[in-house]
C-alpha cells in the first residue's frame, strides 16, 4: 500500500453540525441560539450539553483536552457526509475511509488510484483542521461489496453457516466458519468456488446473540431470559408508541413491574428488531433513554452509510453497562445479509437490543457478539438506524399514552 499524509479541512464558524464547541464564548453561543427559531432553540441547547457530556467521557477516554475531543465528535459528525459524497463521485476507486483515534488523530482515505490524494477537495468542507493519509489499495469498496453479496447468497441458498466481513484495512472480504476442512466439503458438494482473493478463518464460534420502557432498561421474558430495551419509538403501523429490543429476544415479559409483549417483529435478513407495548392503556411511553450516566432525549438518527469506520459511539446494554469503541466494519454478514456494523466493543448476553448512541443520535441497537479470533473477543454486532425505519419505527420525540 502506498501513503501520502496530508492536512485537510479548514477553519469556520458553524453550527450546522449539530452542537456548539466550548471553544465559543458563552456570548457566542446565546447569539447562534438566538438566529434558531424559538421552537427549535430549546432542542439545541439540549444537543450542546448532550455533547458536552459525551466530549468529557471521550477526553478521558483518550486523555486529551475537552476541547480537542468537541473537536473530533464534530468531524465525526460531518465525515458520514464526506463519505458519501466521495462514494458517489468515484464509486469505481473509492475503498472506504476510517477514523485513527491514537497513537495519533487522523482519518485514512483508500482508493485505488495511483495518486489518492486528488480527493482531498472533499475534505475541505471540515470544520477544522485534520490529518489525512491517503493509501492506494487493490480493491474498490463496489468491487468488495458485490464479491461480499454474491458470496453471501451463494452460502445462504446452499444453507452453509457462515459469518462475513469486508475488513477495510486489510481491503478484503472475510469469511468466517468454525469448521475449515467442513466447510470445504461444504462447497465442494454445493458446486460453489470462491474467489481465491476471499480469506476464509476458522474461529470458535459464529455470531452469537446478546439474549438477556424508558429506553436502555431490563427485559425480563417469563422464561427468566434478559434482554435491554433500545430506545422509545413511534409505530407508523400500529399508530402506537412503544420500546424497541432485539427480534431474537422474547416476545412476552416484564418491564420493572408491568406485562409488556411484542406488538411484532423482525428477525430475518438484515433485521434483528421487535416493537413492544406495555399490556396497561394507563402506561405513559416516555421520550427518554438510559444511557449509563443519564435518561437522554435521542434528536437525530444517524443511517448507516453515513457511519463512517473508526467512529466512537457508545453503546449501554443491562449487563454489560456503558462502553464504547469504534466502528471496525458496516459490512458484517449475518443471516446472509452484509449490513450489520462490527464494532471492538464488548457485548454480555442480556445487553441485546440495547442503544448505540453518540450524544443525541442514535445509531442502532445491540446484535450480539462476533466470534472470538486468536483468543480475542470478536467485538460487538449491532443493527443500524435504517432497519427501525424500514420497520415502521422512528424515534419518539414526546410522551404519549400507550
Amino acid at each position: 500500500m502506498h501513503e501520502n499524509v496530508l492536512t485537510g479541512g479548514m477553519p469556520a464558524i458553524s453550527s450546522t453540525h449539530g452542537f456548539i464547541p466550548n471553544s465559543y464564548t458563552e456570548a457566542e453561543k446565546s447569539e447562534l441560539i438566538k438566529q434558531v427559531p424559538h421552537d427549535k432553540a430549546k432542542v439545541l441547547t439540549d444537543k450542546i450539553e448532550i455533547m458536552a457530556e459525551s466530549a468529557d467521557i471521550y477526553a478521558a477516554d483518550f486523555d486529551i483536552p475537552h476541547e480537542e475531543a468537541l473537536k473530533r465528535l464534530a468531524i465525526q459528525e460531518q465525515l458520514g457526509n464526506i463519505e458519501q459524497l466521495i462514494t458517489e463521485g468515484n464509486p469505481n476507486s473509492f475503498a472506504s475511509l476510517y477514523i485513527e483515534h491514537n497513537p495519533e488523530y487522523r482519518i485514512v482515505v483508500m482508493s485505488t488510484l495511483k495518486d489518492p490524494t486528488v480527493m482531498q477537495a472533499y475534505f475541505d468542507t471540515l470544520e477544522y483542521d485534520v490529518p489525512l493519509s491517503f493509501k492506494t489499495v487493490d480493491n474498490a469498496l463496489i468491487d468488495l461489496e458485490k464479491l461480499q453479496a454474491d458470496t453471501a447468497a451463494q452460502l445462504y441458498n446452499a444453507s452453509i453457516d457462515a459469518d462475513m466481513n469486508i475488513n477495510i484495512h486489510q481491503n478484503r472480504v472475510e469469511v468466517y466458519v468454525t469448521d475449515i476442512n467442513l466447510f470445504k466439503q461444504q462447497t465442494t458438494q454445493s458446486n460453489i468456488t470462491l474467489p481465491i482473493t476471499i480469506h476464509i478463518e476458522q474461529t470458535e464460534s459464529l455470531l452469537t446473540p446478546a439474549v438477556s420502557m424508558h429506553g436502555g432498561y431490563l427485559f425480563r421474558s417469563y422464561r427468566g431470559k434478559k434482554c435491554t430495551f433500545g430506545f422509545p419509538v413511534y409505530s407508523s403501523w400500529r399508530h402506537k408508541s412503544g420500546l424497541s429490543t432485539a427480534g431474537h429476544c422474547d416476545n412476552t415479559g416484564k418491564y420493572a413491574t408491568h406485562a409488556i409483549s411484542s406488538q411484532y417483529e423482525r428477525n430475518w435478513g438484515p433485521y434483528d428488531i421487535q416493537f413492544m407495548q406495555p399490556n396497561s392503556s394507563s402506561t405513559y411511553i416516555s421520550n427518554l433513554t438510559f444511557t449509563g450516566y443519564s435518561h437522554q432525549r435521542m434528536f437525530t438518527s444517524k443511517l448507516r452509510n453515513s457511519q463512517s469506520i473508526g467512529s466512537w459511539v457508545y453503546k449501554y446494554g443491562r449487563t454489560s453497562g456503558r462502553t464504547s469503541g469504534k466502528i471496525r466494519s458496516r459490512w458484517y454478514t449475518h443471516k446472509g445479509y452484509s449490513t450489520y456494523i462490527l464494532t471492538d466493543m464488548v457485548t454480555l448476553e442480556g445487553d441485546s437490543g440495547g442503544p448505540v448512541f453518540l450524544g443525541s443520535t442514535a445509531y442502532g441497537s445491540v446484535v450480539g457478539m462476533a466470534p472470538a479470533k486468536n483468543g480475542q473477543h470478536g467485538g460487538m454486532i449491532y443493527m443500524a438506524m435504517d432497519y427501525f425505519f424500514h420497520s415502521g419505527l422512528t424515534l419518539r420525540q414526546s410522551y404519549a399514552r400507550n
